[in-house]
């Protein structure tokens, strides 16, 4: 017994967080990475975003497809995503680290030059786990 598989286009379905999905939609340009092949990334399109939330993992489903072409991906293999945002809203992205979270709002220290820096209060849209996107920053009085 055996099974045929035409692996050229697949689907790659995606766990999305539940404070993560008002940032997606079908049609997003999304980078997938692989654990086997981690220095590889593969492009590809969501295409379906499911209309139930798995509650014990406070996660939804969304369908990627991808271009298998190449032949790198195989069933049951673990990737990670990362869905590109930039047609939903403007932002600067900064590395996570540069945030400071104090009395329930965010900040950055902007250098003035000559060992001065400003302590500006910060909006975030969105963050993953190396990068936060700022939206609005203020100047602090």
């Amino acid at each position: 017994l055996f099974t045929i598989s035409f692996l050229k286009t697949v689907w790659v379905e995606a766990n999305v967080y539940e404070n993560d999905i008002p940032q997606i939609a079908v049609g997003d340009s999304v980078d997938i990475t692989t654990v086997a092949y981690p220095d590889k990334k593969i492009k590809g399109i969501i295409s379906k975003i499911a209309n139930m939330l798995d509650s014990s993992a406070s996660t939804m489903q969304a369908r990627i497809v991808v271009d298998n072409s190449s032949g790198l991906l195989k069933s049951g293999m673990f990737a990670s995503t990362v869905v590109h945002l930039d047609k939903h809203k403007k932002a600067i992205a900064i590395p996570k680290e540069a945030l400071v979270f104090y009395d329930n709002d965010y900040y950055v220290m902007v250098s003035k030059g000559n060992n001065k820096f400003e302590k500006r209060q910060v909006s975030i849209e969105v963050s993953n786990q190396s990068i936060a996107y700022v939206i609005k920053c203020r100047q602090q009085n």
